[in-house]
């Protein structure tokens, strides 16, 4: 994941379909779910994109679980542990 992804995809919202499947439990559409979070232009929204990176990293997708991981080092979408900083 990067600060603001380029994809053709990346501005525009995410599909009825696709977020059909994201809450059946599909990990590809929840992950796409999880980047178009990450990748609202201005505005990301951190905390949806990480629950649906986290839905599909639960799954074993590789790259939920890498983007996650780097959502938690920069604090983005977690509440951080002021104490373990």
């Amino acid at each position: 994941m990067m600060d603001k992804p380029h994809s053709p995809d990346s501005e525009q919202p995410p599909s009825p379909a696709t977020r059909s499947l994201a809450e059946a439990g599909d990990a590809k559409a929840q992950f796409s779910l999880g980047f178009c979070f990450a990748s609202e232009g201005s505005a990301p929204d951190y905390l949806q994109a990480a629950q649906w990176y986290q839905k599909a990293a639960d799954q074993s997708h590789a790259l939920a679980q890498f983007n996650l991981g780097v959502m938690h080092d920069r604090g983005q979408g977690i509440l951080r542990d002021r104490f373990n900083l």
